[in-house]
């Protein structure tokens, strides 16, 4: 029970009609105060959302062009790995003209048919190929930036890579590393761990260009490649 007064009986029994839509109204009210709260909650969160992702949208809005590209390039690699093509040498299936000489001569397998190829044990891919990004996260990206974007331009290759390869972790397993004056091997995608929201990427470029901001100064490039 809330607020509000009680229900008093109307001396037959039962309620007045007043007192019954006065009630109503009180729980009308109740429910509609509640609801109004959820969706003012739920407004905020979505605006909080977009102004993390303000800075991804932006990089994003710069490459798009470039991961329709790249995805295309991932998709008929996968598309090819799955490609049948024909294969001679089969005893039924469609005469293969290329042996009709060989039919002549009593050769059985002169038949060719479409079907997935034989891979040779070693060539089939039963793991998720490893791939490292090694990005400059160095003082100086952020200090020239003002000059060259350059720290936008590595912003905009993160988040290529990123968008390119969403939905492509059956084939690829990759990480991102960033060096600088604070050391040469600064993590921010672990292996097996990549984000897989548009929140979670938009963070990965916003501690990125962070840690730009406040690196120690120092070239620490040698290290991050070996």
């Amino acid at each position: 029970g809330g607020g509000g007064g009680q229900l008093q009986s109307d001396g037959k029994g039962g309620f007045s009609q007043d007192q019954l839509h006065g009630k109503f109204e009180e729980a009308v009210a109740k429910v509609q105060k509640r609801a109004c709260e959820v969706a003012e909650r739920q407004r905020t969160k979505e605006i909080l959302n977009d102004l993390g992702t303000e800075q991804y949208d932006t990089a994003f809005d710069a490459v798009s062009r470039q991961v329709k590209e790249l995805r295309v390039v991932l998709e008929s690699q996968e598309a090819k790995d799955r490609e049948r093509e024909w294969v001679a040498h089969q005893a039924t299936g469609e005469l293969d003209d290329n042996r009709l000489v060989d039919g002549v001569t009593g050769e059985k397998l002169i038949y060719r048919r479409r079907m997935e190829p034989d891979v040779p044990m070693g060539q089939q891919q039963k793991k998720p190929k490893r791939l490292s990004f090694v990005m400059d996260v160095s003082a100086s990206m952020a200090r020239f930036n003002g000059e060259d974007g350059r720290l936008d331009r590595m912003a905009q290759a993160v988040v290529m890579l990123m968008e390119s390869l969403q939905g492509f972790e059956h084939k690829y397993c990759w990480n991102i590393v960033g060096h600088s004056g604070n050391g040469p091997e600064m993590p921010f995608v672990e292996f097996g761990n990549v984000p897989r929201t548009r929140m979670q990427r938009a963070a990965v470029v916003s501690s990125m260009t962070s840690a730009a901001g406040i690196a120690a100064s120092g070239d620490t490039t040698v290290e991050a490649i070996e």
